[in-house]
């Protein structure tokens, strides 16, 4: 019975996870999974551990369903490989959640409120917990602005403390006083949110503004490559037409998008990239180095003027596991011979943003925009007006993974009060503001332009000064606890 519990709670926390889009049930999907922890004459840590390792399993199986095909598509092994591939990254990623119902178990045991436990755990795991595809749980309430202020603050982990404290009220509602300082936090965001939205508003009602336009070509899986000519010609083709009628300062592509590549010290587009459009663009493409003797690939950002001009380069920094790079192949090279397909592509070395007319742009390339960490890094050290990711989400297939990834990426913006443009291969491309708010996106598996006018805002937030502190002081709280129990 406490396993089907745990299952069920997996299903109800994917319903409410970012990307599916029934954001009340992320406030009450983790309440059967409290009850499972706590079922039985002899609950104890193993059990916990087993239990969440379901949950975060259903979790993320039901989350990334994708993955099989995708592995199936691109990696070239058999479907039983892909199958048991998939299957590890779910339970790695679950392993999260083990994380979580371990940590909220022993924080009962120490005699905490459930209410309490669960804010503490999720905040200690989200920190120190490693992950392919960074995610917090929070991010599942990326549809309440009101509520999504306070991000700012504390970041992600704070957002997801006070989902799950939610939770852990609802799940012990006999203990009043934990339930009532639940329902003040609530209050008190809410009430944070409310009066921090109008201040924002106005602060992006007197700032300098960008047009900037987005093209999403949709060249599916490894048809940018296998049909280059055909992509670029509906790049072009899509950028003088946003051109004549838009009239953008900025155009922005996909990564990767100009797939033949270019030379690495380029200093002037060639003219069937720019394609006479007269508009500057800033584009992913795939540029070759020489590293230790072996050629490597960079994953480039190139900005270039109206004139075609270089005017700034990006190389991705931080790398996908497996997908850019094999983990340990420079050590043990045999590895590669079991993941032939895996990438060779050289980190970036500077963050440093890009320079335009004035104003200083951060690129983000690929999953960058999921990572609260390095994007903090990023404004530290250059202090960008504007947030541009490109990225190639046709690897996920027809499934919610490019919304979950767009969900997750909001956060971003409200963290560093900037404007954040997404420009997609295939979908979902888009336009967030500083408060959270999709203000512009296109479908999925869709070939359209999308333009919008962004706010070049200044200034620092307190999550770019203190970080992540909701983890630190959660882990602290958890360290006091078990002390005092022993």
């Amino acid at each position: 019975m406490s396993a089907l519990l745990a299952a069920l709670a997996g299903v109800l926390a994917w319903l409410g996870f970012a990307g599916i889009g029934f954001w009340p049930l992320a406030l009450v999907g983790f309440v059967p999974l409290f009850a499972a922890l706590e079922r039985g004459a002899r609950p104890s840590g193993w059990r916990a551990l087993g239990l969440s390792l379901l949950f975060g399993t259903v979790l993320w199986g039901l989350s990334c369903h994708w993955l099989v095909a995708t592995l199936r598509g691109f990696s070239g092994l058999p479907l039983f490989a892909c199958l048991v591939l998939a299957l590890g990254f779910w339970l790695f990623h679950g392993g999260l959640f083990a994380c979580f119902g371990w940590l909220w178990w022993r924080a009962r045991r120490a005699g905490a409120p459930a209410a309490g436990a669960a804010a503490l755990a999720i905040a200690a795991s989200e920190l120190l917990y490693p992950q392919l595809f960074p995610s917090y749980y929070g991010a599942s309430l990326h549809g309440l602005p009101v509520a999504l202020q306070i991000v700012e603050l504390g970041g992600p982990l704070l957002l997801s403390g006070l989902c799950l404290a939610v939770n852990g009220a609802l799940y012990e509602p006999r203990a009043r006083r934990a339930a009532a300082a639940v329902a003040a936090c609530v209050a008190a965001a809410l009430l944070y949110g409310a009066l921090r939205m109008p201040q924002v508003e106005a602060s992006l009602a007197g700032a300098p503004r960008l047009r900037v336009g987005i093209v999403q070509p949709n060249m599916e899986g490894l048809s940018k490559w296998t049909q280059a000519a055909e992509g670029e010609r509906r790049l072009v083709e899509a950028t003088r037409q946003l051109a004549a009628t838009a009239r953008p300062d900025l155009v922005v592509w996909p990564e990767n998008a100009w797939a033949a590549g270019l030379p690495l010290r380029v200093e002037r587009a060639p003219e069937a990239l720019t394609g006479g459009a007269a508009t500057a663009l800033l584009f992913g493409s795939a540029t070759r180095v020489r590293v230790r003797g072996e050629e490597r690939g960079l994953n480039r950002v190139l900005l270039v003027d109206e004139r075609g001009d270089v005017q700034g380069r990006y190389d991705k920094v931080e790398l996908l596991a497996f997908g850019e790079y094999l983990p340990l192949a420079d050590e043990l090279p045999w590895l590669r011979s079991l993941s032939p397909r895996s990438g060779r592509v050289h980190p970036g070395l500077r963050v440093a943003p890009l320079p335009f007319r004035g104003f200083r742009i951060a690129a983000l390339v690929c999953l960058e925009d999921m990572l609260p960490r390095y994007v903090r890094r990023v404004m530290r050290e250059g202090a960008p007006h504007l947030l541009v990711n490109l990225t190639n989400d046709a690897w996920f297939g027809d499934s919610h993974a490019p919304w979950i990834h767009l969900a997750l990426a909001q956060l971003r913006a409200v963290e560093q009060r900037r404007y954040l443009v997404r420009a997609t291969n295939t979908g979902v491309s888009a336009v967030v503001d500083p408060l959270g708010r999709v203000v512009a996106r296109s479908g999925s598996f869709t070939r359209e332009t999308l333009d919008a006018e962004v706010a070049m805002l200044e200034g620092r937030t307190p999550y770019q000064t203190l970080g992540d502190w909701p983890g630190v002081v959660a882990l602290a709280a958890l360290l006091w606890l078990a002390v005092r129990r022993r």
